[in-house]
């Protein structure tokens, strides 16, 4: 359903017109020696020049019938054609020039019922457990931590304690296993849980000796699959006091009173539970949409996406420290997943299209400029620096368009499947 084969033949006499013609616009330029420019005899050109010549007229032939066969037969092609020449490659006076064009197009999309799909909306309610929560999460980040003279140990999960340790791979000191009184919320995880496990029991003043192993895919490439010696020594223990939640503590982020902080964290509480759960009813629409409409997708388009989300990979694995060997190791490792993804991608891209075309949904230059002013006061710079940056940059101004035109199809899909709100 989604590969067209044209055999195309074009006529001898096309091909002497096209080889001629070539011959004679070389005619006019061709330099060889003894001879003016323009005045070369035209059999002393076909001596010299005819396989060049005939390997320009092929492969402009091929171009040219190709992209007229689409044109007439009204075939929307997917990437770049597999050409097959059956007879006449060498362009043999006389001889027509037959090969086969195989192609991928764009499947015949038909949108099932929306109105079968059942969708679950995450729930959007703050509770006041919520709104505690991140209240102490702030008290958290400005807490004061004091000398906990009378706290000799032993350190258990949920200890604060001052530390030092000096860790070696074969016997060689590394800078990054290398600590000076650091302060270590013990289970905390902000060290590997294996280091952590290790401190506890661990008294006031004891130094303590252990091997830490490191996986194969450790960020790290000394410390890669390999084993550290360490050396930790607990200088003291901690008391983590907390600040209380009243007017001072407010004005420490720019309100006047406690009500006024609590109703921005509210907010923002608000905001970020209304994009996540609007995210994750996006994504379970697409996955929706995708069983409910089998079709073959362009292994063109597919592949095409794959590149895209190898490169996102890619840039990830490097900002997360991961070499080069272990970033080719785990794309080998999930390309399967990857190109089930990109699949994925591409359909719900399309069925996207479809709903589009069939609800004829447009972006017009007012919608360009209602999103350039989003996009300007998200940054904090004029409308019109946006608007020039995106009109210098054809690509970006097509992406940004196609962005709306999607993100408007599924505002239709979404108010034409059935949506369930979750229960708090």
């Amino acid at each position: 359903p989604i590969r067209r084969e044209l055999t195309i033949s074009v006529k001898p006499e096309a091909i002497q017109d096209a080889i001629n013609a070539q011959l004679n616009r070389l005619r006019k330029t061709a330099k060889i020696k003894g001879f003016r420019e323009g005045k070369v005899p035209l059999e002393l050109i076909k001596r010299h020049y005819m396989n060049d010549v005939k390997s320009d007229v092929f492969s402009n032939l091929i171009r040219d019938t190709y992209v007229r066969a689409l044109e007439e037969n009204k075939i929307m092609a997917v990437g770049s054609p597999e050409i097959e020449t059956k007879e006449g490659a060498d362009l043999k006076e006389g001889q027509a020039l037959t090969y086969v064009a195989k192609v991928e197009v764009f499947p015949d999309v038909e949108v099932k019922d929306l109105t079968k799909i059942k969708l679950t909306r995450k729930s959007t309610i703050i509770t006041d457990a919520d709104i505690a929560k991140s209240l102490e999460n702030l008290q958290g980040n400005h807490a004061e931590m004091l000398p906990d003279e009378a706290n000799n140990g032993p350190v258990k999960a949920g200890s604060f304690v001052t530390l030092s340790f000096d860790g070696t791979v074969d016997g060689e000191a590394l800078p990054s296993l290398k600590g000076e009184n650091r302060e270590v919320e013990v289970g905390a995880k902000l060290f590997m849980e294996e280091f952590e496990n290790n401190l506890i029991g661990m008294k006031k003043g004891e130094t303590k000796a252990f091997d830490l192993p490191f996986s194969a895919d450790f960020s790290e490439p000394k410390l890669a699959g390999k084993t550290a010696n360490f050396s930790v020594t607990i200088h003291e223990f901690k008391l983590k006091k907390l600040p209380a939640l009243d007017d001072e503590f407010a004005k420490l982020f720019k309100f006047e009173t406690m009500p006024e902080l609590k109703a921005k964290v509210v907010e923002s509480l608000k905001e970020d539970r209304e994009k996540t759960s609007r995210e994750d009813l996006k994504e379970n629409l697409m996955k929706s949409l995708c069983e409910a409409n089998k079709f073959e997708v362009p292994s063109g388009l597919v592949q095409s996406q794959v590149e895209y989300l190898v490169k996102e990979n890619v840039e990830f694995l490097k900002r997360q420290g991961f070499t080069e060997k272990m970033t080719r190791d785990y794309l080998d490792k999930n390309k399967d997943q990857l190109t089930t993804r990109a699949e994925e991608q591409v359909r719900a891209s399309l069925i996207l299209d479809k709903v589009a075309q069939d609800q004829k949904i447009t972006v017009d230059p007012k919608d360009l400029d209602l999103e350039y002013t989003t996009i300007a006061g998200r940054v904090n710079i004029p409308m019109e620096q946006v608007r020039t940056m995106y009109q210098q940059d054809e690509n970006a101004v097509r992406q940004l368009r196609y962005r709306i035109k999607e993100e408007r199809a599924i505002e239709y899909v979404l108010a034409q499947v059935k949506v369930t709100e979750e229960k708090a």
